[in-house]
């Protein structure tokens, strides 16, 4: 997560790699990659991701970490739609 937040490419692949040789592995690639497609402002991107990691098994805190991120994400694009139809609607 510090590789994502510092925007090391470097660290971030030595961490991908690492990922790769757990039983889960997959699913953590996946967990990691969306949380970074979120940070990038990538939400349809990040939620595939994160929705991939929890039906690959993904476990423990990161499932958990998982699950309230997509809340977040659906929280925003609920959000995003009300301020829209208000914008929509004064425009009228």
């Amino acid at each position: 997560m510090l590789a994502i937040h510092e925007n090391d490419l470097q660290a971030l692949t030595e961490c991908l790699s690492t990922l790769k040789e757990l039983p889960t592995g997959e699913a953590s690639i996946n967990y990691v990659k969306g949380l970074q497609a979120l940070s990038k402002g990538e939400l349809q991107e990040g939620q595939s991701l994160l929705e991939q990691a929890l039906e690959m098994g993904l476990e423990g805190g990161l499932k958990a970490d998982a699950q309230k991120s997509l809340d977040q994400v659906t929280s925003r694009q609920n959000a995003d739609q009300v301020l829209r139809s208000m914008v929509d609607g004064k425009e009228e």
